[in-house]
């Protein structure tokens, strides 16, 4: 099922000089279920996802929001509390109740179904209420709020004002104890798709960004974030792992199809964390979030747990083992020689484990002597045909220079960089076509680099080996 992110987005993420610390909201996503034109209105299905903040001061939180021409300032511009809680007669000053009203029991997180100050007002219904396990260290807890339905004044670009009261008491009267009042929201959002799809066991993500409105454009930048807390809240903890921060601008009702692009954490225990696409908008207070669709990431048929080639009394060994085979016919031994442009076949290895268990394998090369750097590469192939094809490992044979593998090339945004099996430490640096230092790594010991992040772009990537001094150049081109 497509989750998607539509308009909602400016419910309650406050980042108002009016906040006080006990009616904060943060980190607010927001997965819509369906939306329907209802006459001039908008009825709206969605899930609402948060973080509360849950000390003690706040024992009921209550969120309303208005079309901004209906917004009836109660609170007027100080937000002072002292001006009681809201009956409808406040709430309706502008015209119309607020389309938008939740109350939340933040000590037991049970829903709540009345408005207390004044019963005729009706509250936002939704299905279910979901907390949390876990209160962060700074006295936040995730909130889920499931199957909310509202009818919007409209599905399309509109204005909003909310706002954000909590009460310290437990009584009918729920007497304010902190205001967050008069927040503004351009309700100009865009609606994002998000998928992790599984080609090859590696994950991969891509997305596409539309603007909703028939007459406003909208810029944008993003950044996308893993799901490190496995709480399915994008939130604090979680890890970046790709950011644009180059201002995008659509036209109204224009779709940008972003490609499928690897990243972080994209394999092992961590392949299955999901991913969150944060948008920040210009003019927009609150980022909109959306959580990718995952596609199944089915095992690979073969684990290789690892390979390794090193030069021994001028013969290259090859040895390699896997954690678990499935179908596998066996391994075909690619060999490239410094200068040569594509790789060649140099021996098939047979599959030995015909159990879906792992084994250890070996090939020596000794026609590789005196032929400078060489690069292996193991090409799995299935009972079927299907080929993978493994990491790079270099090997200096003796002769001639040596030299780096950086694939895939062209890239869009993540290179490996293979460096030569037998080095102790090597000075790396990526640097853009002026000469820029991007990033640099002292001292690497180990036999493969990956590079996550890098804008599109042409790019040269430096490797100078410590114990001899001989550098290692490569042209790399970021789409």
């Amino acid at each position: 099922m497509k989750r998607i992110l539509l308009l909602l987005a400016f419910l309650l993420v406050i980042v108002s000089d009016r906040v006080n610390a006990q009616c904060a909201i943060r980190n607010l996503q927001t997965n819509v279920i369906s939306s329907t034109p209802t006459g001039s209105q908008c009825t709206v299905v969605f899930d609402l996802s948060f973080e509360l903040d849950v000390n003690g001061g706040n024992k009921r939180i209550i969120i309303q929001s208005w079309e901004a021409s209906k917004y009836p300032t109660h609170w007027t511009n100080s937000c002072s509390k002292n001006r009681g809680a809201p009956n409808s007669t406040n709430l309706s000053l502008g015209g119309a109740l607020p389309f938008i009203n939740i109350a939340i029991n933040s000590e037991t997180f049970e829903k709540l179904t009345t408005y207390n100050p004044d019963p005729t007002v009706p509250l936002t219904s939704y299905e279910s209420l979901i907390a949390g396990d876990q209160i962060s260290a700074d006295g936040f807890k995730s909130i889920t709020l499931k199957n909310v339905t509202v009818l919007a004044p409209t599905c399309s670009g509109i204005t909003m004002i909310t706002d954000i009261w909590a009460s310290q008491a437990n009584n009918t009267n729920w007497v304010p104890g902190c205001v967050s009042c008069n927040n503004s929201y351009a309700f100009n959002y865009p609606t994002i798709e998000g998928f992790q799809t599984c080609p090859n066991g590696i994950r991969e993500f891509n997305f596409d960004v539309t603007n909703n409105n028939t007459n406003q454009s909208i810029t944008y930048t993003y950044e996308v974030y893993r799901d490190q807390n496995l709480d399915n809240i994008y939130s604090n903890g979680d890890v970046r792992v790709d950011v644009n921060n180059m201002p995008i601008t659509l036209q109204a009702q224009q779709v940008k199809k972003y490609a499928s692009k690897t990243y972080i954490g994209n394999v092992g225990t961590e392949a299955n964390q999901r991913l969150f696409i944060v948008l920040t908008l210009a003019g927009v207070a609150n980022p909109v979030v959306e959580q990718c669709a995952q596609s199944i990431c089915a095992p690979l048929p073969v684990s290789l747990k690892q390979f390794n080639a090193k030069l021994n009394n001028n013969v290259v060994a090859l040895t390699w083992e896997t954690a678990d085979e499935i179908n596998n016919k066996g391994f075909e031994i690619q060999r490239r020689l410094n200068g040569e442009a594509t790789y060649q076949k140099i021996a098939f290895v047979e599959a030995k484990a015909t159990q879906g268990l792992g084994a250890s394998y070996s090939f020596t090369d000794a026609s590789a002597r005196n032929k400078g750097s060489v690069s292996y590469r193991l090409a799995q192939t299935d009972v079927d045909g299907k080929i993978s094809l493994s990491e790079i490992r270099i090997v200096n044979t003796g002769a001639g220079n040596s030299q780096i593998a950086v694939y895939p090339n062209p890239s869009r945004g993540t290179v490996r960089v293979s460096l030569p099996t037998q080095l102790s430490k090597a000075d790396i640096s990526l640097e853009d076509f002026s000469g820029k230092t991007i990033q640099r790594w002292n001292a690497y010991s180990a036999n493969t680099l990956q590079i996550d992040q890098i804008r599109p772009g042409i790019y040269l990537i430096r490797v100078r080996l410590q114990e001899t001094g001989e550098q290692m150049i490569e042209r790399l081109i970021v789409q």
